[in-house]
């Protein structure tokens, strides 16, 4: 079996051409459609690390803000030990 390849106006069949033609708009199709698959990956990931970075961020304000109430609680606690012992010292040097 041999292919001859002639010099000129060689034509392909009109079957052969139409399914060349079907195979190429099917590959478009295809890499089309991949296209769009990895676009919306991407737009995906986006709002994944938008939202990620949100949620860190709300909990972050969540922490410091219970750090600065503790913060106060420990100062109100360590003002209210302080007036205990001196009400102590003041009992124990009347009597």
């Amino acid at each position: 079996m041999s292919i001859e390849i002639k010099k000129g106006g060689g034509s392909i069949s009109p079957k052969i051409e139409e399914r060349m033609n079907r195979q190429e708009g099917l590959i478009y199709a295809v890499v089309l459609v991949v296209v769009i698959m990895v676009v919306q990956l991407l737009i995906d990931s986006f709002r994944f690390s938008t939202t990620a970075y949100k949620e860190y961020s709300e909990k972050l304000g969540s922490i410091e803000t219970t750090h600065q109430i503790n913060k106060q609680l420990l100062e109100q606690n360590t003002k209210n030990q302080e007036l205990i012992l001196d009400l102590q010292k003041q009992i124990f040097n009347k009597k």
